[in-house]
């Protein structure tokens, strides 16, 4: 009688120690998921903002020289394009940063002669 005992609890134990087991792969696959998420979305941020930046670089690489037609260069890890095309009474320009999976691209449509509070020359 006390073998069977002892049968029924290593059972039960071995039970208890394939839910825990199960359960903790559950949470380690969890966890990397949410972390691959929050690089996702940390990179996405980095790319608009990379992209914001570069399209006010333009911006003001305009201002200091109308005929400035556009370059690209890279912070870190995030690639950046910036230009410019000229209208007949406008500037439309243009920036587009890429880092990793994360990409974006804004543009900004400007009145030729527009200053935007930054006068020329300052810097």
């Amino acid at each position: 009688m006390g073998t069977q005992r002892n049968g029924r609890l290593i059972l039960i134990s071995l039970a208890i120690a394939s839910l825990i087991s199960a359960q903790g792969r559950s949470w380690a696959k969890n966890g990397r998921l949410y972390r691959r998420l929050a690089i996702e979305i940390t990179d996405n941020l980095k790319a608009d903002l990379a992209a914001q930046s570069g399209l006010e670089l333009a911006q003001r690489r305009l201002q200091l020289d109308p005929n400035w037609s556009g370059h690209d260069f890279v912070i870190g890890e995030t690639h950046v394009q910036i230009w410019a095309l000229k209208g007949q009474n406008h500037h439309q320009l243009f920036a587009e940063s890429i880092l990793g999976a994360a990409h974006s691209k804004v543009k900004l449509t400007l009145p030729m002669g527009e200053n935007r509070g930054i006068a020329k020359g300052e810097g």
